[in-house]
């Protein structure tokens, strides 16, 4: 049946156990994976707190590494100072997710640029913008034709309104 040897492997004594599985696999090999696993499960700590274990892969033939819901605590506390994020409070919504953009007064307020006009208007007499002078263009011109600007209520709609009473 089964014996171990000075590595600790087991080995198959019986002749009906070295035969190969339908895949290609010795039996042996399988039932030496199978003590290993036990052997590992064995090797881990056991948690007391299972709804809050945690396992963590070593890379090493030991398999994982069960931890205790303070070491987890203490673990996701580091994590958290690390990378700077804020503790799960479990609350509804806090707003840290817009709190985390980036401020955009200063694109608002730099989007149209500031002009003097207003103010120079108010503080120079005089000060006229490329605007103001073709409008006073256009002004002259419509008086040099004789046809200046209607008055409010003088205009086409307002016409036309009197036409059909």
């Amino acid at each position: 049946m089964w014996a171990l040897d000075t590595k600790g492997r087991s080995e198959v004594e019986s002749a009906d156990d070295r035969n190969v599985t339908e895949r290609g696999y010795s039996v042996a090999g399988i039932k030496r994976q199978a003590a290993a696993h036990k052997e590992r499960q064995l090797l881990q700590r056991p948690s007391h707190h299972h709804h809050q274990a945690f396992t963590m892969s070593t890379g090493s033939k030991l398999g994982k590494i069960v931890l205790g819901a303070a070491e987890v605590t203490g673990l996701k506390e580091a994590s958290r100072r690390i990378f700077g994020n804020l503790p799960q409070l479990n609350i509804g919504k806090t707003g840290n997710k817009i709190l985390r953009k980036a401020l955009i007064a200063d694109k608002v307020v730099t989007y149209y640029p500031a002009t003097i006009n207003k103010i120079a208007h108010k503080e120079w007499y005089g000060y006229k913008t490329d605007l103001d002078i073709w409008r006073e263009n256009r002004l002259s011109r419509m008086y040099m034709r004789g046809n200046p600007p209607t008055k409010k209520g003088e205009g086409k709609r307002a016409q036309q309104a009197k036409k059909k009473k």
